[in-house]
């Protein structure tokens, strides 16, 4: 955790890791820990600070030319945002290397004064201090790196995850195509991911080699020629890493494009699944998903099996080059001593950290170029540009909406237009209806006014702010109230005005929490005429100019309809600018000015009565919808039913229970053990695993006596090399068995 530093104490504080103690003690004093018992987050820290410097360098770098082809805007960026901690994380990995060293030289001193047969209480206490001392350090240091990586990794992972919400928001359509809503999800779930852990591998790659050759020289210094056996097994072993975590990556590479694809396939059938259920389709879709998940299954037991390799080699590289260095030094005729058999161990167990990072730093640097290139690719995408449209904010002007001679496309520039001939004015304070067979461009239409579709020829101008309904209600994961505000500051007075324009008032009184009920993801537990009420509301509360009103009138009962367009439509937005797309033909002598849609053209436009008069494509529509209603009703009208009644038919939203939200506390006592001992499966196999951890340790410890026992061989003039050689080498290779079968 990150904490808010304020004084010299705190800095000091946060760096040796004291802070931890007064929120241990708040604990203990209360005995469950809240929230605001926790020190604040650093604001440099934080999501929105980190989010809007990477954004703002991004911007920055986005034009900009580069000498080397390796390099790109977002690395740029991230250089740019992030370079200072990189640099403080290096840092730290080097004074923990240094520590590390001056450890294993306090400790051949410490050895060597034991060995001369001189040594005091005063030498003695010295020593051990230093390396106390130098224990400590380590610890704190090592704390530190971990500590800024970790908050490091938090800050690029929202960092990217922020640039591709950004970009998703500013897409343009015709380039969606190249881009499956899995693959997106995949660049926040996987690739954004794997670019964080960047702060754990940068550093290592660089500190990894001068850490072996460091360790290497010291092993040199301590024993003298007998070290190159074991630079040739390093050198062995680093090689051998090398191709394993080769195939790691390439596993995990196959993998990624597996998982795609199963994504894409679940997206599908989720979309789809209304059609999937109608005509029994569930085997098919189920075995087509099954193969891709056994695909992908299928490669991640591969990677677990190089792995479970890669973990084998990083235990057993101490083994094996201390076993290398050892042998040599007695084959040449040296006599094993305590301060440089104990050093040796201490010194190879360091090796193993850079013989397992180095190899495994330069494969996820791979994994990190893959995912820079998929997502600097996504970022590459053609967006909206602001140009397309001119937003004014002119009190003066008469005209709200002004397009002229427009032609506009959902896919490239280049292929043919979807909407063209296009030329509109709209008066402020007008409703105008956009009316239109299904596929005529009605949505288009609107969706060129918020310049969500690719213009390629004509002029858009939109005097003031815009409010958008969309066909498809969106709601959000949370209260219904909140839906409403959308982020804006509450006024009771409008906000009871918005509830009853949208007759939203009956749904409240529904509910135990009124307007404080939690409404599910994606609207779950509302049904579909009051998500597009909430809908509506949201649009109505924002007071804008204009309101672009996608069929809002569709999804409600045709009462509940008649009610939103007298009172909501025709009522609290009657003096602003209203673009109504309907199928309610029903509403036309009501407005102000029609707009009648064909095959992307504005066939027809002008006031009700007049396009009526002319006897063209309107009025024959109108008329053919009124012997069909005459028809289907036998010319007799239904009884209507009252505002309360048609709402009371609609589904009522399912209470959230409130207090899933609220934290538990209870202590883990013996039954909740009891319980999580019963979970665990195949008992068996867990004694055997836990048998090998034991005999493990047993080993290890039983091979550190042993080289107690051939150094003191030494010191006692009594060696008997040959034996001493034969059981350590024994006692080795039991080790690497009993690793080889845990791992």
């Amino acid at each position: 955790m990150r904490v808010e530093k304020k004084s010299w104490f705190e800095r000091i504080s946060f760096f040796f890791f004291w802070w931890p103690f007064q929120i241990m003690a708040n604990l203990k004093r209360k005995e469950k820990l809240e929230v605001k018992d926790l020190w604040k987050l650093d604001p440099s820290y934080s999501f929105k600070s980190a989010e809007n410097r990477f954004i703002l360098e991004l911007k920055n770098c986005k034009n900009q030319t580069y000498k080397y082809w390796w390099w790109s805007p977002i690395k740029q960026a991230l250089f740019n945002t992030y370079w200072k901690r990189f640099a403080l994380s290096a840092f730290l990995g080097f004074l923990c290397d240094s520590t590390i060293l001056f450890q294993a030289f306090l400790l051949q001193k410490f050895l060597q004064n034991l060995e001369s047969g001189v040594s005091t209480w005063n030498s003695v206490f010295f020593y051990l201090c230093l390396l106390a001392l130098a224990m400590y350090m380590l610890n704190i240091a090592d704390a530190n790196l971990h500590n800024t990586s970790a908050s490091l990794v938090g800050n690029l992972e929202t960092s990217m995850i922020a640039a591709i919400y950004r970009k998703t928001l500013a897409v343009k359509n015709c380039a969606r195509k190249d881009m499956h809503t899995g693959e997106v999800l995949n660049l926040i779930s996987s690739d954004a991911g794997k670019i964080s852990q960047l702060p754990y591998s940068l550093p290592r790659l660089l500190i990894g080699p001068i850490r072996l050759i460091t360790t290497i020289s010291m092993i040199g210094y301590v024993i003298g020629w007998s070290a190159i056996p074991g630079l040739v097994v390093m050198v062995v072993m680093l090689l051998f890493n090398g191709f394993l975590s080769s195939r790691e990556a390439a596993g995990i590479e196959r993998r990624s494009k597996f998982t795609d694809e199963r994504v894409n396939l679940v997206n599908e059938m989720i979309q789809g699944i209304r059609v999937i259920k109608l005509f029994a389709w569930e085997g098919k879709f189920s075995q087509t998903i099954n193969d891709a998940r056994e695909k992908e299954l299928g490669e991640m037991k591969s990677i677990s099996t190089w792995v479970t390799f890669i973990i084998f080699l990083w235990l057993s590289n101490p083994i094996m080059i201390s076993v290398a260095i050892f042998v040599t030094y007695a084959w040449i005729g040296h006599e094993l001593l305590p301060s440089e058999a104990f050093t040796i161990i201490n010194l190879t167990v360091t090796l193993s950290w850079p013989l397992f990072m180095v190899p495994n730093s330069f494969n996820r640097l791979r994994e990190f170029e893959i995912s820079f290139k998929r997502i600097q690719n996504y970022l590459n995408l053609e967006e909206i540009t602001s140009d397309c449209v001119d937003n004014v904010d002119s009190g003066d002007e008469e005209i709200a909406i002004k397009v002229s001679n427009g032609e506009f496309t959902w896919k490239g520039k280049e292929e043919d237009s979807d909407l063209h001939d296009i030329n509109i004015k709209i008066p402020k304070g007008k409703l105008v209806a956009i009316i239109g067979v299904v596929g005529s461009g009605k949505s288009s239409l609107l969706s060129a006014f918020l310049n969500e579709i690719t213009k390629k020829s004509g002029h858009v101008t939109i005097n003031g702010t815009v409010a958008y309904c969309s066909q498809q209600a969106w709601i959000q994961n949370c209260t219904l109230k909140e839906n409403i505000l959308f982020g804006k500051t509450f006024n009771e007075n409008n906000y009871r005005e918005v509830l009853r324009s949208c007759a939203l008032e009956r749904d409240l009184e529904l509910l135990v929490n009124g307007d404080n009920t939690r409404i599910g993801p994606q609207g779950i537990n509302l049904s579909g005429g009051q998500k597009q009420r909430v809908n509506l509301a949201r649009a109505c509360y924002s007071k804008a100019d204009i309101y672009l009103l996608d069929d809002p009138l569709s999804a409600v009962d045709a009462h509940v309809g008649k009610h939103i367009f007298d009172e909501c439509i025709n009522g609290i937005l009657r003096k602003k600018s209203r673009i109504l797309v309907t199928h309610q033909l029903q509403y036309l002598p009501q407005v102000d000015h029609v707009i009648v849609m064909q095959d992307g053209k504005i066939v027809e436009q002008g006031t009700y009565k007049s396009l009526m008069a002319s006897g063209k494509y309107f009025s024959q529509l109108m008329k053919e919808k009124t012997k069909l209603e005459l028809k289907s009703s036998g010319g007799i009208l239904a009884p209507e039913k009252s505002l309360s009644e048609s709402i009371g038919e609609e589904t009522p939203v399912e209470e959230q229970n409130e207090d899933e939200d609220e934290v538990g506390f209870e202590k883990a006592g013996v039954e909740t053990v009891k319980a999580y001992m019963k979970g665990l499966r195949n008992w068996p196999l867990w004694a055997l695993f836990f048998s090998f951890v034991l005999a493990y340790q047993f080993l290890m410890v039983s091979n550190d006596y042993w080289l107690y026992l051939w150094s003191s061989s030494n010191l006692n003039n009594q060696p008997n090399t040959s034996y001493y050689v034969n059981v350590f080498i024994k006692l080795k290779a039991s080790i690497l068995v009993v690793i080889f079968a845990k791992a």
